[in-house]
């Protein structure tokens, strides 16, 4: 039944896509990390790691250019080829659709082959061990507003926690992932891009073995865990109305109590102990001055980096850690494409 309903999704989509299809979207996408492993990737990142990546999708009749940063592709569906294009190097590469179908034949008979063997490995009176671990799943909405990107947006928080089977995360620990997702009505040109990729998934289909597709899938639903998440994240996606213009998520740590207290217990003895700024007793004007002038500039210079760590902070509930943040915003939205945002620029090169 779902191949069915995406089938007729792909023809009623499909007819939408015209000569005339126009759109092109920019977005910023960026990734921070906490403690010393964001210290090290503002070091070595570059203007990445500061500002994000940006990407480009621009449509255009049977033509789409997918960008990111320097690497690209255009995809042609008169044509039925892929152009992957490297702006950096100024050149690019051409595969055909048939060439796809065929690496994906192959991936797929590696797959089963993967798959006979993990079969025949296991052992043949092994009893499956209860999962240890439990998922949460939850979708709500915040209330808030705002404008982004010249679109009105309302604020929808997902969060999925991890934790002990049996056992609530705020007692025992764990891991969350929460996503503040900002929607906005019906975007411009969403209806194009999606009939195109539709279009060209449909060239690709008949690469695809469905029977093996349905029986990995009947494998996924079979997990208890897996198949409850699933059914979950179905029933909560439905309240996703609209399409996100801007989507944070944070990965966090979330400490037991036990771990909260020690590290209250931490706390509470680091400030007992002052400020750690000793001025040498009995010693001369001079090296006490040295001290104080130091200590000043020790602690100044501390004022500037924790300035710094909380403007790309996020916002956390105490006894929760963020670990990392990806952020994906859209910048803009044009109906706007020229021939040029879809074409091979010029003097650039086809690599063999």
């Amino acid at each position: 039944m779902l191949i069915i309903r995406m089938l007729a999704i792909t023809v009623l989509l499909s007819a939408a896509l015209s000569a005339q299809a126009a759109v092109k979207k920019e977005e910023n996408s960026k990734v921070q990390f906490a403690g010393m492993l964001g210290k090290m990737a503002g070091m070595f990142g570059g203007k990445a790691a500061d500002e994000g990546v940006r990407s480009v999708v621009a449509l255009k009749g049977d033509r789409k250019l997918t960008r990111t940063g320097d690497t690209g592709e255009i995809v042609d569906l008169a044509e039925e080829k892929v152009y992957q294009v490297n702006f950096k190097d100024k050149n690019y590469k051409v595969v055909t659709f048939e060439q796809m179908r065929q690496q994906m034949r192959e991936a797929q008979e590696k797959m089963a082959k993967d798959m006979e063997k993990m079969k025949g490995q296991q052992p043949p009176t092994s009893p499956q061990q209860p999962s240890t671990v439990e998922f949460d799943y939850s979708l709500k909405e915040s209330g808030q507003k705002k404008m982004i990107a010249g679109f009105d947006t309302r604020e929808m928080v997902m969060t999925i926690t991890m934790r002990e089977k049996g056992k609530k995360v705020e007692d025992a620990g764990g891991m969350a992932v929460v996503s503040n997702i900002w929607l906005t009505g019906k975007l411009p040109g969403n209806d194009e891009i999606m009939a195109f990729d539709l279009k060209f998934y449909q060239k690709l289909a008949s690469a695809v073995d469905m029977r093996q597709m349905q029986q990995m899938g009947a494998a996924m639903m079979a997990n208890p865990m897996m198949g409850d998440m699933m059914k979950k994240f179905a029933e909560e996606s439905k309240k996703l109305d609209g399409t996100a213009v801007l989507t944070v998520t944070t990965f966090e740590g979330v400490q037991s109590k036990e771990q909260m207290a020690q590290a209250a217990q931490n706390g509470q003895d680091q400030k007992s102990q002052g400020s750690g700024m000793d001025i040498p007793m009995g010693g001369d004007k001079k090296s006490i001055g040295i001290g104080i002038f130091g200590g000043l500039a020790k602690k100044a210079m501390q004022k500037k980096m924790e300035e710094k760590s909380a403007e790309n902070a996020t916002p956390s509930t105490p006894g929760r850690n963020a670990i990392m943040t990806s952020t994906l915003e859209l910048l803009s939205v044009s109906s706007n494409v020229a021939d040029a945002d879809v074409a091979i620029p010029a003097g650039f090169k086809e690599k063999k």
